[in-house]
């Protein structure tokens, strides 16, 4: 049976997203493959899930390394390496309600540009995503992307979202929210 009819199939696991933010300004997300189990051919964040290997040590005492499953993750993704990574910044966690899923969602600030990132998507071609899509780091920009992007993952709209609400202020947030849903998130 697929998970998303059956819910209690889930192990709850712990997604972990990044919202690649290039070194000229743009935000990067794939565009899903059919290969892929849940949102085939949806525009989504960058990512994947929390792995046993990427415990500092072995349970109970291990720790998550999150920089360092995100980076494993941008690494099979896109061949970034650890040292094209900047600072990363933790903006939120969101469940994708369609997947049972809680998602880890940082802003990655790496060091390439927008065509540097495209060239090395295109070598890379991992299989799960058929492209690459920019968004211009912009608070205008942003909401339109938002309201004019075909098929976007619950995660990727809340990527853009929480990306804005760090760099922009809670009034862009709010103000995003209410033109993109008519009202604002409920926090829980």
């Amino acid at each position: 049976m697929v998970g998303s009819e059956n819910p209690t199939a889930f192990a709850d696991p712990l997604g972990i997203s990044a919202s690649i933010i290039t070194a000229d300004g743009y935000l990067a997300m794939g565009r899903r493959s059919d290969r892929v189990a849940y949102h085939r051919g949806f525009l989504h964040l960058f990512g994947g899930m929390l792995e046993p290997g990427d415990r500092t040590a072995p349970p109970p005492n291990g720790d998550f390394d999150l920089a360092g499953s995100i980076a494993r993750e941008l690494r099979e993704e896109l061949g970034l390496e650890a040292s094209e990574l900047r600072d990363m910044t933790i903006v939120g966690i969101v469940r994708d309600l369609s997947i049972h899923q809680p998602e880890l969602i940082l802003d990655a600030p790496v060091t390439l540009n927008r065509k540097e990132l495209g060239e090395r998507f295109g070598a890379k071609a991992d299989g799960e995503h058929t492209g690459i899509e920019f968004l211009h780091d912009d608070p205008d920009a942003a909401v339109s992307f938002l309201r004019t992007v075909p098929r976007m993952t619950p995660v990727a709209q809340a990527g853009v979202l929480l990306h804005g609400r760090c760099d922009w202020g809670d009034a862009w947030y709010e103000q995003a929210c209410y033109v993109l849903y008519g009202d604002v998130p409920a926090r829980s």
